[in-house]
């Protein structure tokens, strides 16, 4: 019998601690699915990267990491392309940038915008507007989420655009 009640308490923990809190934000590697990396042949060449990420599980302060960036290379753009818009409550929207500026690349997209919108990033963005960004060591483009109310809903194309300097 003892077994038993430990058992049944070690299952309610543990379900317990996979159900988000809310006011608690979190990074979610989302670098780990389907990437696309369309280079011209060889090196020192443009290419696009491409995500589409599920954020409808995304909270207020989440932190999505959505494109892995290689030594190198040279960011030059981050467009955004809402492929089903999420259904907060009030407001969802995301700033675009890496782990040194957080909206580098665009600031308050509109998460709740309508399929097919594209958004890209404006020159007053610290990254947009020049040459874009040169990536001295490894990092990842981040989408970071404001979000009031509760989502059930959503995925959205990232891309980039770039180049390898190596």
């Amino acid at each position: 019998m003892n077994k038993m009640k430990l058992w049944l308490i070690g299952i309610a923990t543990a379900l317990l601690l996979s159900v988000p809190m809310a006011g608690y934000a979190a990074t979610v590697n989302k670098t780990t699915g389907t990437v696309y990396a369309i280079p011209a042949s060889g090196l020192d060449k443009f290419f696009l990267m491409k995500n589409t990420v599920d954020i409808s599980a995304a909270t207020n302060g989440d932190v999505y990491q959505v494109l892995p960036v290689g030594t190198g290379s040279v960011v030059m753009e981050v467009f955004t392309k809402i492929v089903t818009a999420n259904d907060a409550a009030t407001t969802s929207t995301v700033d675009i940038g890496d782990d040194t500026d957080p909206n580098g690349y665009d600031d308050d997209v509109d998460m709740k915008a309508t399929a097919d919108t594209y958004s890209d990033g404006t020159s007053t963005d610290v990254y947009v507007g020049g040459f874009g960004k040169v990536y001295s060591s490894g990092d990842t483009i981040d989408l970071t989420f404001t979000v009031t109310g509760t989502n059930s809903a959503g995925s959205v194309q990232v891309i980039a655009k770039c180049l390898d300097l190596n």
